[in-house]
């Protein structure tokens, strides 16, 4: 496996820590420590403390990863994300800023597949106001000008106050 050395603040979970955050995933809600202990001790032999899952839910509060409160004089915790994905991906950026978005969009201009999902997280219909360029005539936006639809191909005037990206990722 060899000895990698983490920088600080970088994203590495446990088992057990993928384990709670599954756990908060599939609740409905917030939930307690002992709640979450519950739910871990249900499904192993080994019981164990409720100052483990505490420690386990400080860690990953300190990674962005859960956000606690306090509720009717009792700590509540859940996820920031919906998912492991949304968790890297919300790292990336923080860690590479418009160059992942920059990689990411020229990826997209360059696959057909991507784009279409990307219209689809739109809401876009395939096909809809599609450009038909390839992707050899298309210069990668940076994040900014995706972001506020500037500088780009048939991007609304900057002084119209249209400022929203789906209209470039639909085409």
């Amino acid at each position: 496996m060899g000895n990698r050395v983490r920088r600080r603040g970088e994203c590495m979970r446990s088992g057990l820590e993928n384990t709670v955050l599954d756990i908060l995933w599939s609740s409905s809600g917030p939930l307690t420590v002992r709640e979450i202990l519950n739910q871990v001790n249900a499904a192993q032999e080994k019981q164990l403390a409720y100052t483990t899952i505490m420690t386990v839910l400080v860690r990953l509060a300190a990674k962005g990863a859960v956000l606690r409160r306090m509720e009717h004089g009792r700590h509540l915790h859940a996820a920031t994300a919906e998912s492991a994905a949304a968790l890297a991906v919300r790292r990336v950026l923080a860690e590479h800023g418009e160059a992942a978005s920059t990689h990411f969009l020229a990826q997209a201009v360059a696959d057909p597949a991507m784009r279409e999902q990307l219209r689809a997280v739109a809401g876009v219909p395939c096909g809809e106001h599609a450009r038909h360029t390839s992707a050899s005539e298309v210069r990668p936006p940076s994040w900014t000008e995706v972001y506020r639809a500037t500088d780009t191909q048939d991007a609304p005037a900057a002084d119209s106050g249209v400022t929203d990206w789906t209209r470039w990722v639909a085409g």
